[in-house]
């Protein structure tokens, strides 16, 4: 029995280094992924950031409006021009 203790011991010992060991590489591998994706992250959410100023220069009324009329040559009508047209669904009623 004391001789089986000491053989398990001495079979035991160097599997818990070698166990260890292999943790302590896997958790650096894992730290040096964690880091790169965080700088991914933070690249992408700068990018995001731009492109979400870019909407906001793109959509506003001043630069779509400027862009018709420069662009597109188009311009305002006067208000008594347009003309409203109202659809009613079939079998609506009247």
């Amino acid at each position: 029995m004391r001789k089986t203790l000491i053989l398990l011991a001495v079979i035991s010992i160097p599997a818990i280094l070698a166990l260890s060991s292999w943790q302590s590489s896997r958790f650096d591998q894992l730290s040096r992924e964690i880091a790169q994706l965080e700088k991914e992250q933070r690249t992408l959410l700068g990018k995001n950031k731009q492109l979400i100023t870019e909407i906001a220069v793109y959509s506003s009324v001043q630069r779509i409006e400027e862009r018709a009329k420069t662009t597109l040559n188009m311009s305002r009508i006067p208000s008594s021009a347009i003309v409203q047209v109202q659809i009613q669904k079939k079998g609506a009623d009247k």
